[in-house]
């Protein structure tokens, strides 16, 4: 299992801000993020054109969040995390 500095790493390595859309929607399903009105709610459709700073936050707690969810909701986001290409990335 990767640890959180390594998710984190992950995450930011190659001027990565956050997924594309429909990646991010589907890593949030994952730890039930994925509907509108929650704080971890991906900035997506109409909030894609927030600032890439809040977006990178944004994942960022998402990560955090996931990382103490219990093993199987963990594990799972973890897995669907690392298997995104570069193209499901959105960079600076």
């Amino acid at each position: 299992m990767k640890t959180l500095k390594e998710l984190v790493e992950l995450a930011t390595q190659n001027n990565r801000i956050c997924p594309k859309p429909t990646a991010w929607l589907k890593l949030c399903a994952v730890i039930g993020k994925d509907k509108p009105n929650d704080e971890l709610t991906p900035l997506i459709l109409g909030a894609w054109d927030s600032e890439d700073e809040d977006k990178q936050e944004r994942l960022m707690k998402q990560i955090h969040f996931a990382y103490t969810q219990p093993d199987p909701i963990r594990d799972k986001f973890i897995k669907v995390l690392c298997s995104l290409t570069e193209d499901n990335w959105h960079h600076r």
